[in-house]
């Protein structure tokens, strides 16, 4: 599991779909408070090769805008029911750097 946060907004180099079809919200109190989207992205290693990562990146989401809180590698066992506990807590913070 990679972390990362970010003031607000992310960024990565896409590689295949880009992005999932479906967007997964976690509303609190009417108001979307975290997200999660299967991403497939570029990774390169120290040799300068290039890899294909389909992950599931979890954001939270505020008035301010959004940050990436979590990516769970879509091959981690219960991928799914680990991002979502990581929404779950995503939900619960902010977008200042960590």
């Amino acid at each position: 599991m990679r972390s990362r946060a970010f003031a607000t907004g992310t960024t990565w180099r896409g590689a295949g779909k880009v992005f999932g079809d479906k967007l997964q919200w976690i509303v609190e109190e009417g108001r979307p408070a975290a997200a999660i989207l299967r991403i497939w992205r570029v990774e390169t290693d120290k040799d300068g090769v290039d890899t294909e990562v389909q992950e599931l990146a979890v954001f939270h989401v505020d008035a301010k805008g959004a940050c990436q809180y979590r990516a769970v590698s879509v091959k981690t066992p219960s991928a799914n029911d680990l991002a979502l506990e990581q929404a779950k807590v995503a939900a619960a913070s902010s977008c200042k750097e960590k």
